[in-house]
């Protein structure tokens, strides 16, 4: 037997013995992603807090929320504090289907607590069972005895998402953020080659272009050919560069695609397209042509 429990709505530390079991039917989660609360133990507090005369009265909130992850990392604090709400009012919901008032409701929670300190596999059955059985909500179903396994440490009960969900949330919404930054950097780095590889072909410095270019461009090309197809280009005057498209490829291998136009002497323009792959962690650049 457990020593103590902890509770699913505040995290604190619930003594042997102590303690009410509620059900929460709400659903909460990613679009697409919501998970059923299921069964929470709740210390002495948050039973105070929640179990009231006063909210018995107040009007209840969706027992489904779809927590975007833009909206959790805008405000982490506020989107925990929406998920609380809708498992209080959930739990009170339960409790007003069964024809209770605070006090006895109370009174069955604390009755099928006890049941789990002396057998917490089938009262966590028996409370889903006894609470969701004229549950209100259509998003708890009494016959799913899966969504109501008990947590694997200490009290038995699913936290049901108010960590595990916004911590889901958060994790997601930062790769993405991740991918974008990892991009941008990306991109950052495929136009400062760019003006690299213009202003040294520009500047007459063809050898030190070729020589920093990729090991497959010189396999195709020696110095010689990459110096007349420069000369193709008509760069003379050369005066700054205009980027009209940045495309990334996978195929046939990863790099960089640059679209744009040189600006030349007289305000004349001369469509160019650059490839880059990467060799070595560095990125090198695959081919240059009119484009």
């Amino acid at each position: 037997m457990p020593d103590h429990a902890i509770c699913d709505h505040c995290n604190g530390r619930i003594e042997h013995g102590e303690g009410y079991t509620f059900f929460s039917s709400a659903s909460i989660g990613l679009p697409g992603m919501e998970q059923l609360t299921g069964n929470m133990m709740l210390c002495e507090e948050c039973t105070n807090r929640i179990i009231t005369v006063e909210n018995w009265l107040r009007a209840p909130s969706p027992s489904r929320r779809e927590i975007s992850g833009a909206d959790f990392l805008a405000n982490p604090s506020a989107m925990f504090d929406t998920m609380r709400r809708t498992n209080e009012d959930s739990i009170i919901q339960n409790c007003q289907a069964h024809g209770f008032t605070p006090n006895q409701a109370k009174a069955k929670a604390r009755e099928l607590a006890q049941q789990w300190w002396i057998d917490p596999e089938s009262a966590q059955r028996e409370s889903a069972r006894f609470w969701s059985s004229k549950s209100r909500s259509s998003t708890a179903p009494a016959r799913r005895p899966a969504a109501h396994q008990s947590r694997p440490q200490h009290a038995k009960f699913p936290k049901g998402c108010l960590i595990g969900c916004g911590a889901l949330s958060l994790l997601l919404v930062s790769f993405c953020l991740l991918g974008v930054w990892l991009m941008q950097s990306e991109q950052k780095v495929i136009r400062s080659e760019t003006e690299n590889v213009l202003n040294l072909i520009t500047q007459g410095k063809t050898a030190e272009a070729y020589a920093n270019s990729s090991m497959l461009m010189r396999s195709e090309m020696d110095e010689a050919g990459f110096a007349a197809s420069v000369q193709e280009l008509k760069l003379t005057g050369y005066v700054g560069w205009q980027e009209k498209k940045l495309t990334n490829h996978r195929k046939p291998q990863y790099g960089w695609t640059v679209e744009g136009y040189a600006i030349v002497e007289g305000g004349r323009t001369v469509p160019i397209t650059l490839e880059f792959i990467q060799e070595n962690k560095q990125w090198k650049l695959r081919l240059i042509r009119r484009s």
